[in-house]
């Protein structure tokens, strides 16, 4: 693996602290641990890309180095996690966050083409809402993978679609189901 993911420091100065408290943002705990940033709704936000070479759309496996959900077939991205990843009103810089993310775990430097309809899931604790975005690479890119992915295979969205939900992040199906 080649690509690294972006790890920041934990530890938050008082002006830090100011600074997610002026943008009504709040922190999740499990175990005592800060673990979700969350937006003013108690909503946290997670942003990816839906990577696609021409008619073909990119699918990476979640590796054993991740804390959960190994094996499942996903789109690269990631969470909201840290303050400057929202605008000063508070609502998450999803764009911003996906093309980060992209960088990291694939390797792509680009644009987005286009904005999917967000996935919300109230189901979730807390509550998760699950920005995606269109990007397009020419036909000889291959991805640069981060430990976070296993593997990665290039298939139709019908393809994809005939994935078993058991094998595949429900974030990815709702939107391979808006293609």
């Amino acid at each position: 693996f080649k690509g690294k993911s972006r790890k920041r420091r934990t530890i938050m100065s008082w002006k830090d602290i100011l600074k997610v408290e002026k943008k009504g943002l709040q922190w999740s705990y499990k175990n005592g641990k800060k673990k979700f940033l969350l937006d003013k709704d108690g909503v946290r936000h997670a942003a990816g890309a839906a990577v696609f070479k021409g008619d073909k759309i990119l699918l990476v496996e979640r590796s054993e180095q991740e804390d959960t959900m190994h094996g499942l077939w996903e789109f690269a991205g990631g969470k909201l996690e840290h303050e400057d990843e929202f605008f000063e009103d508070g609502s998450p810089d999803a764009e911003k966050v996906a093309l980060i993310e992209i960088s990291e775990e694939l390797g792509l430097k680009g644009s987005i083409v286009k904005a999917y309809k967000p996935h919300y899931d109230g189901n979730m604790n807390p509550p998760k809402k699950y920005h995606c975005f269109r990007m397009e690479v020419k036909e000889d890119w291959e991805p640069t993978l981060s430990e976070e992915h296993s593997d990665h295979k290039w298939v139709t969205v019908e393809e994809a679609l005939e994935i078993p939900s058991n094998e595949m992040r429900h974030h990815a199906r709702f939107v391979l189901n808006q293609l």
